[in-house]
């Protein structure tokens, strides 16, 4: 392998990498704010009638559920975004 190839594979692979864990630290950090958030506000019997506790619940499915689809999606929408920018450098360079 060439050095080229060699430094288009490192630079892809952290790109990946940084995608993953960003995704994955959205999903950890919501975990334990939702976590922390029942553990300290949800305790008493009446705001478990309320319902305050679905309310948290809600909130962290959604939260989760961009996390994952930013670990999905975020490679595919990065290699979408550099294609648009390529084109674009190349039609204006002719």
């Amino acid at each position: 392998m060439t050095d080229k190839t060699k430094k288009i594979i490192a630079r892809e692979g952290l790109i990946i990498v940084g995608i993953t864990l960003f995704g994955l630290l959205i999903i950890g950090i919501n975990f334990l704010c939702n976590t922390i958030y029942v553990k300290s506000y949800v305790n008493t019997p009446e705001e478990n009638r309320v319902g305050w506790q679905l309310i948290s619940y809600a909130n962290y499915d959604t939260i989760n559920r961009i996390g994952t689809l930013i670990i999905l999606f975020g490679y595919p929408l990065y290699w979408l975004i550099c294609f648009i920018a390529w084109a674009v450098r190349t039609l204006k360079s002719k």
